[in-house]
């Protein structure tokens, strides 16, 4: 994972030396250790890294990390996944919409709820996100916001389902917190005007 972020030649190696199915199977198979690390190194090498999207996702590394996004993981391994997810969308409509038909949106907004209170650093599992070398995550809350703005943007189809779902009071609700508010502005800027008066509304 750390590797990961350390130059491009490194990245390289890690994606031609053959690292990526077993990444892609700790995703699923691993412990929760485990999980958060594979996360954390996809996370990584599609960090400010496009070129390696394709290979990531061929590897068969959407499916996984959408469902660890609610399948019990950890905190870290969430977040991390999310951020992993943003970024492998970012910019290549083929898996922004695979990463939608796998049902990341519905996923994605329960992370946008505040965390429950007296959980935290109750979890096991690998060291917190907060320290590790390689990049950090901003939180499950302004990751997932920043995934869904990759995942709706220009698709106001999409848009119409999670404002269905109930989008707009959840990111409405970020807006008062300072460690929230630039992610929720960014997600609702998204968002086409034909939702302009339903997201004043939210804010209201």
């Amino acid at each position: 994972m750390n590797l990961a972020l350390q130059s491009a030649s490194t990245q390289n190696e890690i994606v031609t030396g053959g690292a990526l199915p077993h990444l892609v199977g700790m995703l699923s198979l691993g412990s929760p250790s485990g999980q958060e690390e594979a996360a954390g190194a996809l996370m990584n090498l599609v960090t400010n890294a496009p070129q390696h999207q394709k290979a990531v996702a061929d590897a068969g590394a959407v499916l996984p990390l959408v469902m660890l996004l609610s399948s019990g993981g950890t905190a870290a391994a969430k977040d991390q996944a999310a951020a992993a997810l943003g970024n492998l969308a970012l910019g290549n409509e083929a898996i922004r919409k695979s990463v939608v038909m796998a049902d990341a949106c519905p996923r994605l907004m329960e992370m946008l709820k505040p965390p429950a209170s007296g959980k935290a650093g109750g979890e096991k599992g690998a060291k917190k996100v907060d320290k590790l070398k390689g990049r950090a995550t901003n939180g499950g809350q302004v990751e997932a916001a920043n995934c869904l703005r990759v995942l709706l943007g220009g698709d106001r189809e999409q848009q119409a389902v999670v404002v269905e779902d109930g989008i707009l009071p959840l990111a409405a609700a970020m807006l008062k917190e300072k460690s929230t508010d630039e992610a929720a502005t960014r997600l609702l800027a998204g968002f086409d005007e034909c939702f302009e008066d339903l997201i004043e509304s939210a804010k209201r």
